[in-house]
């Protein structure tokens, strides 16, 4: 079993995104893969975090979830509109590669830079 970080991305997540990733060799789960379209944020966290996946959106909700100090396993935050595919797809696969474990992000929120 793989110890590396894996990632949930939710409805607001271009489906390309988890296709390339998918294509490298990581472990991705998507919102509609697991029947979570239309679930509240809670719900998304909590699957996120009974998988021990870093939750990666474009959903501001979920700043809000993790300033309420609720535990997660990281989120990945692209601010709508300012990342195209490839931007955001390198900036998964750098994290991927830099987290030496799957809990390497845990409570962590990270704002990868846009190009």
């Amino acid at each position: 079993m793989s110890n590396k970080i894996k990632f949930h991305l939710d409805e607001n997540m271009p489906k390309a995104v988890a296709t390339e990733l998918r294509r490298l060799g990581i472990d991705v789960t998507t919102t509609p893969d697991k029947a979570l379209i239309g679930r509240v944020d809670m719900d998304q966290q909590a699957f996120a975090n009974q998988e021990e996946r870093v939750l990666v959106t474009r959903d501001d909700d979920f700043l809000k979830i993790a300033s309420q100090h609720f535990e997660h396993f990281g989120i990945v935050y692209f601010r709508q509109h300012r990342y195209d595919l490839g931007t955001m797809i390198k900036a998964l696969k750098a994290l991927y590669d830099e987290s030496p474990s799957h809990d390497a992000l845990k409570g962590q929120i990270k704002y990868p830079k846009a190009q």
